[in-house]
C-alpha cells in the first residue's frame, strides 16, 4: 500500500483495455442459498449441489509509476451473478417409488471496481507475462430469485405429478469483497514499426484465483472461485 502512496502523485497512463471476465464455482457455502430461501434447509441435505458463476464486461485502464515494470491497473465491472442449487431423493410410499427434485435459482445483477498492482516482463517485448494481485468490490442488486419442488413417480410419469413453488425470503442488495491474484500472457499484433497501425494493440488473456467475502442479510460467506479474463488492450 505504501508503494501506491508513494507513486500514486506520479502515475502516467500506460494502457487502456475492455474484456470478459468469468469466475465461478461448484463449491458455493451453504450459507448463500440459505440467505435467499431461509425455509430450506441446505445444511441438512448432504447432495445438494450448488453452482456460482459471475460474467462480466470489464473496462480497464493502467497506469505506469517510476518503477520498471510495475504498473497499477483499475477496472470498473459490469455483469451478472448466477447462483443455482440441486437436489434431488428418492423415496417409497406402499410398492410406488417416487423422485424428489429441488431446483433454486437465484440472478442479480453485478457492477464493481478492482484496483492491482501488476508485475510483468518488459512491455516493449511483443510477449509479456505479468501477475498481478489487488482487490474488488462488487454490489449486486435486481435480485430474481425462486425455487421449486417437484414429485412424481420415479417411472417420470407427469400423471402424478406436485409441482410447489418456492419464493424467496430475501429480494435485497448484496455485496461481495474479494482478493484477486491474475497470472497472464499479452500477445501484441503488430512489431516494432511504427508505422504500423496495430503496433500496440494487445491480446491477454488471465487466469484468475480470488478468495471471495460475500455479505447477505447479515451472513457472511468465504469461498475460492476460479476465473479467465479474455481482453483486448492498446498501449498508449
Amino acid at each position: 500500500m505504501l508503494l501506491v502512496f508513494s507513486a500514486s502523485a506520479q502515475l502516467k497512463p500506460f494502457n487502456a483495455s475492455l474484456g470478459f471476465n468469468w469466475n465461478g464455482t461448484q463449491r458455493v457455502p451453504n450459507e448463500i442459498p440459505t440467505a435467499f430461501f431461509n425455509d430450506v434447509n441446505f445444511a441438512s441435505q448432504y447432495d445438494f449441489y450448488s453452482t456460482l458463476n459471475r460474467v462480466f464486461s470489464e473496462y480497464g485502464v493502467g497506469f505506469k509509476g517510476n518503477r520498471k515494470n510495475i504498473y497499477f491497473d483499475f477496472s470498473v465491472l459490469q455483469g451478472t451473478d448466477y447462483i443455482t442449487s440441486y437436489h434431488s431423493d428418492y423415496f417409497n410410499i406402499g410398492d410406488t417409488s417416487y423422485i424428489k427434485s429441488e431446483d433454486y435459482d437465484v440472478s442479480s445483477a453485478l457492477i464493481g471496481l478492482r484496483s492491482a498492482v501488476r508485475v510483468s516482463t518488459p512491455s516493449d517485448q511483443r510477449f509479456v507475462v505479468h501477475y498481478s494481485f489487488g482487490v474488488e468490490g462488487l454490489l449486486a442488486y435486481d435480485v430474481d430469485a425462486g425455487g421449486q419442488a417437484v414429485i412424481r413417480e420415479s417411472d417420470f410419469s407427469r400423471s402424478n405429478e406436485a409441482r410447489t413453488y418456492i419464493d424467496p425470503s430475501f429480494y435485497g442488495s448484496y455485496g461481495n469483497a474479494n482478493i484477486v491474484q491474475n497470472v497472464g500472457l499479452a500477445f501484441k499484433f503488430g512489431k516494432d514499426e511504427t508505422k504500423y497501425p496495430l503496433n500496440k494493440a494487445y491480446l491477454e488473456s488471465d487466469f484468475q484465483l480470488l478468495n471471495n467475502f460475500t455479505f447477505i442479510d447479515g451472513t457472511a460467506s468465504q469461498y475460492r472461485t476460479f476465473g479467465l479474463i479474455l481482453a483486448l488492450g492498446y498501449q498508449f
